[in-house]
């Protein structure tokens, strides 16, 4: 009874969090929401290329050894 108690809990704020930011949202002219979202796209391709940038580091054996080494203890830490 609990859990299901959690979960309308958690069902009902979910829903008061949407309600206030779709009420934001509304307050935001288009224009500035054009702006916001170029903004947000660059940072996505810069967040891509990072990561490429990374596995292409990681991958390459003239890549940066200590770099390897970081991403190998991340993996064993998940169990990999």
């Amino acid at each position: 009874m609990a859990f299901l108690a959690r979960v309308l809990s958690l069902l009902a704020l979910g829903g008061v969090i949407l309600f206030a930011w779709f009420s934001v949202l509304a307050q935001v002219s288009p224009r500035e929401v054009g702006t916001l979202s170029v903004a947000v796209g660059a940072v996505c391709i810069l967040l891509v290329v990072r990561a490429l940038r990374l596995e292409h580091e990681r991958r390459s054996r003239a890549g940066d050894p200590h770099l390897r080494e970081v991403f190998n203890r991340q993996r064993e830490r998940r169990g990999f």
